[in-house]
């Protein structure tokens, strides 16, 4: 327990305000101090044990941040699907002849595509 420096009160945490009073308990040097003592232990930690880990969505214990996703539904991952927002545009799909869009994600889009007759 400390004592506040102005109404003598005693405090039941470490408190930088009195809550009885409302004045400093501690001098900026104390808070200038404690801030960079904090900084430096958070420099120390992610030196010792690496940074902290991201985020874990699925319990899996693997980072999700980069997580490969299907957004669309058609079954390609977000990294073999060319358009993860069209459903209808997925490797192996069947191009589309007349429709100016690449459905088989080969980079061919129509009569440029083998599988059009070119």
């Amino acid at each position: 327990m400390n004592a506040c420096p102005s109404c003598d009160r005693h405090l039941l945490h470490d408190e930088a305000k009195c809550p009885f009073c409302g004045v400093p308990t501690k001098n900026i040097a104390t808070r200038v101090r404690n801030a960079v003592a904090s900084g430096v232990t958070m420099v120390v930690l992610a030196a010792c044990y690496g940074p902290a880990p991201g985020p874990d969505k699925d319990d899996s214990g693997l980072d999700d941040t980069n997580a490969l996703i299907d957004a669309d539904g058609d079954g390609a991952l977000s990294d073999t699907d060319c358009d993860d927002n069209n459903a209808d545009v997925f490797p192996g799909q069947t191009e589309e002849c007349s429709d100016t869009i690449d459905n088989d994600c080969d980079t061919l889009v129509d009569a440029a595509d083998t599988d059009c007759g070119a």
